[in-house]
C-alpha cells in the first residue's frame, strides 16, 4: 500500500513538471524589434554608438508607428462594422418594400375580385330583368292578339272636302299654326308616331 501511494505521488509530480515544461515551449517568445536608429549617409563603416536621446526619438517613433497601426486596425474593424450595418439596414428595407408591394397587390386583387363580382351581379341582374320583360312581353302578345282578331277593325276616317261658299270665307278664323317641332337634346327631330297625333 505504501508503495502505491509513493508511486501515485511520483506520477503525479511527474506529469505536473511535463506541464510546466509545454506551457513554456508554447509560451511565444517577444520577438526584439529593431529600432529605426536613423543612420547619417556620411557613415564610411566602422562601429556606431548611438546616443541615448537618439534611442528614446526611435523608442518614440516605433511607438507612434505602433499607435498609428493600432488606429488604423481600429478604424477598419469600424468600417467593416458600419458596412454590416449599412447592409443589414438595406435588406430590411428591402423586406419592408417587399411586404409593402404584397400587402398592395393583394388589396388589388381584392378590390380586382370585388369589382369583377359586382360586375357579375349586375350583368346577372340585368339579363334577369331582360328575361322578365321578354316573358311578360310573349304572354301579353298572345291576348292582344286574340283581342284584335275577335273585334272588327274600326273604321278609318276618311277627310272629305266640302266646298265652302265666298260667303262663309270672311266668318272662318285662320287656321292655327302648326305646333313647333319636338327636338331631343342633341337637336334631332322627334318623329311622333300617328297613333299620338
Amino acid at each position: 500500500l505504501h508503495s502505491l501511494q509513493t508511486q501515485n505521488e511520483l506520477v503525479h509530480f511527474e506529469n505536473d513538471s511535463l506541464r510546466s515544461v509545454l506551457s513554456t515551449k508554447t509560451k511565444h517568445k517577444k520577438k526584439g524589434k529593431t529600432l529605426d536608429l536613423q543612420q547619417r549617409q556620411d557613415n564610411h563603416g566602422g562601429a556606431v554608438f548611438w546616443s541615448p536621446r537618439k534611442h528614446r526619438e526611435a523608442k518614440a517613433r516605433d511607438a507612434v508607428k505602433q499607435h498609428e497601426a493600432e488606429q488604423e486596425k481600429l478604424q477598419k474593424s469600424e468600417t467593416r462594422e458600419l458596412k454590416a450595418a449599412a447592409t443589414l439596414y438595406k435588406k430590411k428595407m428591402a423586406e419592408e418594400a417587399k411586404t409593402l408591394r404584397q400587402i398592395a397587390k393583394e388589396r388589388r386583387e381584392k378590390e380586382k375580385k370585388a369589382r369583377a363580382e359586382e360586375l357579375a351581379a349586375a350583368r346577372a341582374l340585368k339579363k334577369q330583368q331582360r328575361k322578365a320583360t321578354t316573358s311578360q312581353k310573349s304572354c301579353n302578345t298572345p291576348k292582344k292578339a286574340k283581342r284584335t282578331a275577335s273585334h272588327s277593325a274600326a273604321p278609318k276616317n276618311t277627310k272629305r272636302r266640302c266646298f265652302v261658299g265666298s260667303g262663309s270665307r270672311a266668318d272662318t278664323a285662320p287656321a292655327p299654326p302648326s305646333p313647333p317641332p319636338k327636338t331631343t337634346t342633341r337637336g334631332r327631330q322627334i318623329k311622333v308616331p300617328t297613333r299620338f297625333k
